[in-house]
């Protein structure tokens, strides 16, 4: 009825609380971004031109990630306060990798790095540049590993445990494998077209014969 006043009551209630869902959560878009703090703060255009300044970003634990400006976001408003945002989510449809398998996953940034865990149990890290940084040791468990590439440096010592298979040209120029700083074999021959170094014998111009070195 007109002037009821539980009727009145009621569509108050009901306007506050559709304002408050309506300020509840907001789309928006990343202006600057301050990774220095423990939480990382994002400053955020939400819709009718609203700025947000000191929005904090929640991330996965494990994973931080530092988007540039023109990312959008999800944000929500805790007790439907428009001064406490909250940013529950981030993502950049300008770098995003696409057209992934089901169940793949894929780290990636805006330069075209990426770590793609795909199918069949294979990942595939495609960069410019690939360091490991390791403070004591890195070890690789496998049955082969293969390494394509024009060249291969290595600036510290280097331990075989097991045989080496040499094909191709040792120095590049067409000569003999060169070493330098001298060859120490402390198990196992050393063998070369079928003679081994340390039971080889010859005989000397002078007709006497050589034994093993």
């Amino acid at each position: 009825m007109p002037g009821n006043p539980t009727a009145k009551a009621l569509a108050k209630v009901w306007t506050k609380a559709m304002d408050a869902c309506r300020n509840l959560v907001s789309r928006g878009v990343v202006n600057r971004v301050d990774d220095a703090p423990l939480m990382q703060v994002v400053q955020l255009s939400l819709l009718n031109e609203e700025v947000q300044e000191g929005a904090e970003r929640m991330q996965q634990y494990g994973l931080t990630s530092h988007p540039q400006a023109g990312a959008e976001a999800l944000a929500v408003f805790v007790g439907a306060d428009r001064s406490h945002p909250v940013v529950l989510a981030v993502d950049d449809r300008r770098y995003r990798i696409t057209a992934l398998k089901p169940g793949e996953v894929c780290i990636y940034t805006d330069e075209g790095d990426s770590i793609l865990l795909g199918r069949e149990r294979t990942i595939t890290v495609t960069t410019a540049n690939l360091r490991v940084k390791a403070a004591s040791s890195v070890t690789v468990i496998t049955p082969k590993v293969t390494v394509d590439a024009p060249e291969t440096t290595l600036s510290g010592h280097l331990t075989v445990a097991g045989g080496i298979t040499w094909g191709g040209e040792a120095n590049g120029m067409g000569g003999p494998a060169r070493i330098r700083d001298g060859l120490t074999n402390t198990g196992g021959d050393i063998q070369s077209n079928g003679i081994i170094l340390d039971t080889h014998t010859h005989t000397c111009p002078d007709g006497e014969t050589s034994g093993p070195h």
